[in-house]
């Protein structure tokens, strides 16, 4: 089966596809026919006869901007309304499974690193024409000749020749390490290999750690969003920004490159070196000559705006064949490896390290993969406090500073003291936060935040544009953007809306008055995946769909809630929501109490579509065993499977609850929900979608100690029984949600569920005769409502005609365990209260329709 390039669905004439080739995440065949091929191509070379007579250097600019589009471009995937930014997106013949984009982008910045470390260094204009030269080295090859003659005109380029000039050369050895690698199986033929030469480059990977305990210091939302929007500008522009990628903020962006030059000597002018920037990490090439000098800048820049927030960046130099074949692969390869296995003092080491000691294993581990995991080791040793070698600066610590007698202590994180005593009592750092938080709302006045910014010898945020606003990009302001861009999530707002002030805001808008919910989700099978990633192109990839489907799937689901207007001594029309983070896997989120279920359910579905594969879909009859809510129906309607889904873990309670303590809760049952997809995607189960576990906090006294040791005392009978079905699989979740919309809609009595949950405590065998006997006393249409929910829609995992309800067999983990069984019933207690009744979702939805 081959799907469309653009639009994933099956092409149903396969007879018209021009290029085929198989995803690398997916591992599904897709192709794109000679028409849409045809289109995109001439509408490139419009694009590029648009530019005029441009130099050099414009030329390569505008083309890395046409390779590397800003989030808005990102977002609109290959179906957006202009065909020539479909061209990044196009398949690359030389490296398969990469796009145009991936490969070229690698070529350049591979070129450029070793170019700069030239003796002497060219000058910036050889410097940009090697850089273009090696991006469209493979064009024609590539069938892409029409773009590259648009692009060159009457320039001659650079050509790649292995005994060329020292620049043909390079190209020659950027082209090559961006391309598909050659299979080696001894390692005397490495000795013969082109890229076997005396060049080396550098890798860099740093950021911001322990980003949740920033965060989370303080419990007011404006500093919340200050410390997040912080964070993301260093991480999604200043740090790029050290490498020539243009920002908004230009008097910024000369500040920090400026700032560079002058602590260095040196001035980088390539932003394709970025291989990902997402989640407070950075991974970047950089020319060997400078690798450790920009980890210690990229340091520097988190203290220095920060203060308070703890940062690593390490940085090493890899020899070309490195970057293709992993480390060290002249010293050590197939035939070492296989001699290390045979040894038994040896072979548990082998095994550890490459996961088997098969051939094939070691070759996949052998990648570009293993050098990135080598720097993550790296910098988990520096984080640590641990020396690095061949560094010669110590890491930059964040300032710690004491809190004297007299002095007052800030009232916000209550650890630093204040340097502000007056409306607000707030120290440096916690101001600085405050200043970014409020100079990212639409309604700030002006002046309004002089008075902070004095007191802090005139730090600011981000500088202001022609309109006064400051250049500063929160999530708010990203989330607007994407509205605006997608009539399919557009609404009618009244007016423009802005973000909450704190979090009281959000609980107004849940049914169940002054209930928020905290939302944690990550992830699922990406670090193995990440490992075995076999060349940069690839890398980069993988980490800007994961990013871009983050922030979309988030996106779409949080258009569900509409703005709301919250009358105070100022009427606001906000968002009611708020968006803590978005990084490269994980997000966390602040929603109304009782739109979370909804919320959470669209997230997971929405991540798991944009990864779902045909070739991941195998035995249907084992993945019946997956799901507890009408399995058939489920498995029977399902055509493919996610490569990688997602986790989210969730916490309802009062808005007056830290939130440090609910992102605490939240986490733990995000691990909770990420055992049970590690437990289906077992062989014997085959599940790779997501999972959800929820907690209803009454009040912060319920839980004294952890998760789940409450659990343990609260869920678990003296047997192996458990009270609770938690955590769900995503398609379990609409299941759960379905079934307290159907006895709302029903009007089943919440009291008789109240009674039958108190027997449960008496036993299995007790409970489910009391159970019995309480259906058959019910009248008609309540007694039949039960036996649906509980007992003909629900069942156990293992057969579905063992239990009438309301207890079912649990999943084994192993043939060797004995059978425990689980109910359903305190699951819908709990959440009963958090989710919508259909009657006024019906009135809610007829009231956007009239709006639209």
């Amino acid at each position: 089966m081959t799907r469309d390039w653009k639009i994933s669905e099956p092409i149903k004439e396969v007879d018209q596809v021009h290029c085929q080739w198989t995803d690398i995440i997916l591992d599904d065949k897709f192709g794109i026919t000679k028409e849409d091929w045809n289109t995109v191509i001439e509408k490139t070379v419009e694009h590029v006869h648009s530019w005029g007579e441009q130099n050099i250097a414009r030329r390569v600019s505008c083309m890395i901007r046409l390779l590397l589009p800003q989030l808005d471009v990102l977002w609109q995937g290959k179906v957006g309304p202009n065909d020539e930014l479909s061209f990044r997106w196009l398949p690359c013949k030389s490296l398969q499974g990469a796009t145009v984009a991936d490969h070229a982008l690698t070529a350049s910045a591979i070129a450029y690193c070793i170019g700069y470390d030239i003796n002497p260094r060219p000058d910036i204009e050889t410097l940009d024409k090697l850089r273009l030269s090696a991006l469209t080295a493979t064009w024609k090859d590539d069938g892409l000749e029409d773009v590259y003659d648009a692009l060159w005109g009457e320039d001659p380029p650079i050509e790649p020749k292995p005994d060329g000039t020292e620049l043909e050369q390079i190209v020659f050895m950027a082209k090559a390490v961006a391309s598909e690698r050659t299979k080696i199986n001894d390692a005397s033929e490495f000795n013969t290999h082109s890229l076997n030469e005396n060049k080396q480059i550098g890798l860099v990977l740093g950021g911001a750690t322990k980003i949740k305990g920033y965060f989370l210091e303080s419990a007011k939302l404006p500093e919340i969003r200050g410390a997040s929007a912080l964070l993301d500008r260093i991480n999604l522009e200043d740090v790029p920004a050290l490498f020539g990628r243009e920002i908004q903020d230009k008097q910024r962006y000369e500040r920090i490159r400026k700032g560079f030059c002058k602590r260095t000597g040196h001035t980088l002018s390539a932003p394709e070196c970025i291989i990902y920037a997402a989640g407070g990490n950075t991974l970047a090439f950089a020319p060997a000559s400078v690798v450790h000098q920009i980890a210690d800048e990229i340091e520097r820049i988190y203290t220095h705006e920060t203060l308070v927030a703890n940062s690593v960046a390490v940085g090493d130099t890899f020899d070309l064949l490195e970057l293709q074949y992993g480390l060290n692969p002249t010293q050590f390869w197939i035939g070492d490896f296989q001699k290390a296995c045979e040894k038994p003092e040896t072979a548990k080491i082998m095994h550890t390290y490459y996961g088997s000691t098969d051939k094939e294993d070691f070759l996949e581990r052998k990648c570009f993969g293993e050098l990135t995991s080598s720097l993550a080791g790296a910098q988990l040793k520096r984080r640590e406090g641990n020396t690095t070698p061949d560094r010669k600066t110590h890491r930059d610590l964040p300032t710690h500073v004491e809190i004297g007698p007299y002095q007052v202590r800030c009232e916000s994180c209550e650890r630093r003291p204040a340097v502000i005593n007056e409306a607000k009592v707030l120290c440096e750092a916690c101001t600085r936060k405050y200043v970014t938080g409020r100079a990212t709302k639409k309604q700030l006045k002006r002046g309004e935040l002089d008075h902070y910014t004095n007191s802090i010898n005139k730090w600011l945020p981000a500088n202001k544009g022609e309109n006064g606003e400051y250049l500063l990009t929160d999530w708010i302001s990203l989330y607007n953007e994407y509205v605006e861009l997608f009539s399919d999530v557009s609404q009618n707002y009244e007016q423009d809306p802005d973000g909450p002030n704190d979090l009281n805001d959000i609980a107004k808008s849940s049914d169940r008055e002054n209930y928020i919910a905290f939302i944690y989700a990550d992830g699922n099978n990406m670090g193995a995946y990440l490992e075995n990633i076999e060349t940069p192109a690839q890398y980069r990839q993988f980490s800007e769909r994961v990013f871009v489907t983050m922030q979309t799937a988030a996106f779409k689901a949080l258009a569900k809630l509409e703005p709301v207007w919250i009358k105070d001594d100022n009427d606001r029309y906000v968002f009611p929501f708020e968006i803590i983070s978005i990084g490269g896997d994980d997000l966390l989120l602040i929603v109304p109490g009782s739109k979370v279920f909804e919320v959470v359910h669209a997230i997971g579905e929405n991540f798991d579509s944009e990864f779902n594969s045909y070739n991941r879909l195998t035995n249907t009859d084992k993945l019946r065993l997956s799901q507890r809510y009408k399995s058939s129906k489920w498995v029977d309607a399902q055509e493919m499977q996610p490569v990688f889904s997602m986790s989210l873990g969730f916490v309802i309670a009062e808005a007056h609850t830290p939130v440090a303590f609910l992102e605490h809760l939240a986490g733990s049952l995000l691990k909770s929900a990420k055992t049970r997809a590690k437990m289906l995607i077992k062989d014997e189960v085959g599940y790779r979608g997501g999972t959800v576990d929820f907690l209803v906090l009454k009040s912060i006294s319920m839980i004294t100690s952890n998760l789940s040791d409450f659990r343990k005392k609260f869920y678990k009978t003296d047997t192996k029984n458990s009270l609770t079905m938690r955590p769900f699989t995503s398609h379990e979740l609409s299941g759960f949600i379905e079934t307290i919309k159907a006895f709302k809609e029903g009007k089943f009595p919440q009291s008789q569920l109240y009674q039958l949950r108190e027997s449960l405590k008496l036993g299995r065998q007790t409970s489910t005769l009391d159970y019995l006997y309480f259906r058959s006393r019910l009248d008609k249409k309540d007694g039949e409502q039960l036996q649906d929910q509980i007992e003909h829609n629900w069942h156990s995992a293992s057969d579905k005609n063992s239990n009438p309800g309301p207890w079912y067999a649990m999943l084994q983990e192993s043939k060797t365990d004995k059978t425990g069984y689980e109910t359903l019933l305190f699951d819908l207690i709990e959440a009963y209260d958090f989710i919508l009744d259909p009657e006024k979702q019906n009135e809610e939805d007829n009231s956007d329709e009239s709006n639209d």
